[in-house]
């Protein structure tokens, strides 16, 4: 017996070990974009409003943008990350960013910008949604291998001087030369739309779009990510502008690509043209923020509660779908990107062709149907879409022959590749443990 229970032991064990590594699999396999940037952005809201950097404004206190900016370290120290800071004087005003580089592949980097101080509000869309992705971000690529290096950075001075930590960052910072491309996130959670910028403006006041624009355009359309695009004829001078509204202004005039997410409201209802005839940071067309003109950043709108009240998810969802394109963005830019991704092809649904027998299938219910539309006319209009959207719902039998084994359809390629997986992990399993068993015979006779 006693010999029976060592071997039922190592049994046991082993299928423990099988189970704790497919765990882990799954795990890895189903990274929750957006959930931990949303857990940060409540712990902003709850603890870091008003986090003002102007001697004009709340008396000069800056004990919450302080309070910010260690909360902030003291993140991104657990991960790893050493900060340095950039600080710095423009008209007797004071500013300190933070930035952490992590390095990859290449000396060539991405950088990832947010700015952490805020106006009179909460400060949650602007700018506590940009921040809690990019420690969202931070942390998953802190033990990740890329093949451009990452600096993570935490813009001061953008709300009242003039985009004042960035630009004190491109003054002082040695290796200019490696910047590769600069992803600047500002207010992405609760404008009606998510939007992508990036580019220049030519002589008569169009945009050009860049390389980095295209690419985040074109994974937006691969990972099925409801990004807009800014509609065509959006000038220079339509508010709010985007070469020169947040902190990828002073990157793009020393010629540095860059890529600018944000939500507004550039669309009209009906998805069409933008909305030249309202005024600056016109974030949204629902009539809970008509009194304000559309705007939410900058007013008392600018609160978690209150916007979970008025658009509830709509944050969840904005952070989930521009944290997937930006890691996506992150995992696959190289040097081979402005070249890779030269132009945007607009993403167009494949055409689904028709066999001979759905074909056939199809005619024959027509006719069904058209004998039952002299009695139910209604009904039988139905029948004809859900059987046209859906063939397989065709070939169930008639209702006189219920009993009818129904027709085994074969596998597809992923099924049989699932298969073959299965049954390959299933097959090791088995030979591990009965070497485990004959190997703790042997031991313990």
């Amino acid at each position: 017996m006693k010999r029976f229970g060592r071997i039922l032991s190592a049994f046991l064990a082993a299928l423990v070990l099988i189970g704790s590594a497919g765990t882990n699999i799954v795990r890895a396999d189903n990274e929750e974009y957006g959930a931990e940037a949303y857990e940060d952005l409540k712990v902003i809201c709850e603890n870091f409003g008003w986090r003002i950097n102007d001697n004009d404004r709340n008396g000069g206190d800056k004990t919450q943008l302080n309070n910010m900016a260690r909360w902030i370290n003291e993140k991104m120290s657990m991960w790893g990350y050493n900060v340095r800071y950039y600080d710095g004087a423009i008209e007797n005003h004071t500013f300190r960013s933070l930035t952490y580089k992590k390095q990859g592949n290449s000396e060539k980097r991405i950088v990832i910008g947010a700015h952490y101080d805020c106006a009179e509000t909460y400060g949650c869309e602007d700018n506590g949604t940009g921040v809690s992705l990019a420690l969202e971000l931070a942390k998953r690529f802190a033990n990740t291998e890329t093949n451009l290096s990452l600096e993570f950075c935490f813009w001061d001075g953008e709300e009242f001087r003039g985009m004042a930590g960035s630009y004190l960052y491109l003054e002082q910072v040695e290796d200019i030369q490696n910047i590769f491309c600069y992803i600047n996130l500002d207010s992405i959670g609760s404008g009606d739309n998510m939007f992508v910028y990036g580019g220049e403006y030519d002589e008569d006041g169009v945009l050009q779009r860049s390389w980095g624009y295209n690419m985040a355009m074109t994974l937006s359309q691969e990972l099925r990510v409801d990004i807009h695009e800014m509609p065509d004829g959006i000038g220079r001078y339509v508010r709010p502008t985007r070469d020169d509204a947040s902190d990828q202004y002073y990157f793009n005039k020393r010629g540095i690509p860059y890529v600018y997410f944000e939500a507004n409201a550039w669309l009209k209802p009906d998805g069409t043209e933008g909305n030249p005839e309202k005024p600056y940071n016109y974030n949204s067309v629902l009539d809970a923020f008509a009194d304000e003109n559309g705007r939410i950043i900058h007013t008392k709108y600018d609160n978690l509660q209150v916007l979970e009240s008025i658009v509830p998810g709509r944050i969840q969802e904005h952070l989930t779908g521009f944290s997937r394109v930006a890691s996506e963005m992150i995992r696959r830019m190289d040097l081979s990107s402005p070249e890779k991704y030269a132009a945007y092809v607009h993403y167009t649904a494949p055409v689904v062709e028709t066999t001979a027998e759905e074909t056939t299938i199809e005619e024959s219910t027509t006719e069904e149907t058209e004998t039952t539309t002299e009695t139910e006319p209604e009904a039988s209009e139905e029948t004809v879409e859900t059987t046209t959207e859906e063939p397989e719902t065709i070939e169930t039998e008639p209702e006189t022959e219920k009993a009818a084994v129904p027709e085994k359809k074969p596998m597809d390629a992923a099924a049989w590749l699932a298969f073959i997986v299965l049954g390959a992990m299933g097959e090791l399993a088995i030979v591990a443990i009965v070497r485990i068993i004959i190997l703790s015979a042997k031991k313990n006779p």
